[in-house]
């Protein structure tokens, strides 16, 4: 399985300064090679250039700490309707910019507009600041999406618990808890249930929290982060690809239903 296989994806362009530490990556999406080129002259950044919806889509389920993910349009288009839709379902944690150079846009909560021409010098400064202010936040290291499963969390005394399993990744989850919650830093044992197959580790409580919204099928309550300890590196590498699948479908149409995870 592989996330945006096929189709009219194009080899990955990269920019950045010669000689510089890349610490940062924008993946941007505009039709102005130029603008392209004067954005990777930020210092401490690469820009990863898309040419259109399903390149971008590409580039972000395949580069998940990305800083943030900018649209260059010369005017609003309707395509990009559905992609705000499902960006806004399936991409929480990403900073999202639009740059919009004539017509009207109306953006969902959470994303950054910026009107006017890219490479007029007065604009650029505007979204050079926004970029710079980025660089510090956290980065997620995989893609996660939100199905939602189900799962067993077992303890140390013995005491098990069922538990809703939502914003799955290779690397850990979020389980849905209205109370009861254990403490940080606990090890337990959790099994996550899949249309035809199961996966188990140790995991650590990191820390309880409020539920993230409407993100995927429904509304996620509160509930509490655990860290996979001791998944195997086959199994990361079916959540991996299972994941970056899932995505890649939400992006381009988030009207599809939800597919329970297969190995099929």
């Amino acid at each position: 399985m592989r996330a945006g296989a096929g189709g009219d994806i194009g080899r990955e362009m990269r920019y950045a300064r010669n000689g510089c530490a890349l610490m940062n990556t924008i993946i941007c999406c505009s039709p102005s090679a130029r603008f392209l080129k004067t954005l990777s002259g930020i210092p401490d950044h690469e820009v990863i250039a898309a040419s259109n919806v399903r390149e971008l889509a590409s580039r972000m389920v395949e580069n998940p700490g990305a800083s943030c993910v900018m649209v260059h349009l010369r005017k609003p288009a309707a395509v990009w309707s559905k992609f705000l839709t499902s960006v806004g379902q399936s991409f929480l944690y990403v900073e999202i910019a639009f740059i919009v150079e004539t017509g009207r846009v109306v953006l969902p909560d959470g994303f950054t507009l910026f009107r006017g021409d890219p490479e007029d010098p007065d604009v650029f400064k505007e979204i050079s600041s926004y970029v710079l202010s980025l660089k510090n936040l956290p980065k997620r290291g995989r893609q996660r999406f939100d199905w939602p499963l189900n799962g067993t969390l077992t303890t140390g005394d013995g005491k098990t618990r069922s538990c809703r399993v939502r914003q799955l990744s290779a690397s850990g989850a979020f389980l849905e808890a209205a109370s009861d919650i254990p403490p940080s830093g606990l090890k337990a044992t959790l099994s996550v249930r899949f249309k035809d197959f199961s996966i188990f580790t140790e995991v650590e409580v990191l820390g309880s929290r409020m539920g993230y919204g409407n993100q995927g099928p429904g509304n996620q309550g509160p509930g509490f982060g655990v860290k996979f300890l001791s998944l195997t590196e086959g199994s990361q590498r079916v959540i991996d690809s299972i994941v970056k699948d899932e995505l890649m479908r939400h992006l381009l149409n988030p009207r599809i239903p939800v597919r329970l995870p297969s190995l099929e």
